[in-house]
């Protein structure tokens, strides 16, 4: 997996290439810590349109990081292949989420 980060404005984006597993989950936690702990930071967009498969480990990063950003300005998820939106919807989390093209 290979992340890029940028900034729109104070927006982090996040883009997540390759498979978001057990594996490579921590690695994706630690840029969403980082981008939490930046009080500049206001709202979190994680870009999956390059992800091509996401277990419970990156579930839970996602849930994490959307439970923190919710109070600060929002946690957008962006570009969802149909195979990862899949799991998203198989557990529910569609309708929690807020996803974009």
């Amino acid at each position: 997996m290979d992340v890029a980060i940028s900034n729109e404005g104070s927006t982090r984006v996040v883009t997540v290439s390759g498979r978001l597993n057990t594996t490579t989950a921590p690695q994706l936690e630690a840029v969403v810590d980082q981008a939490a702990a930046d009080q500049s930071v206001t709202a979190l967009v994680l870009d999956f349109s390059a992800t091509s498969f996401i277990s419970s480990a990156g579930l839970r990063v996602v849930l994490n990081a959307h439970k923190f950003f919710v109070k600060r300005g929002g946690l957008t998820i962006r570009g969802v292949q149909p195979a990862v939106m899949e799991v998203f919807t198989m557990t529910g989390l569609q309708r929690a989420l807020n996803f974009v093209p």
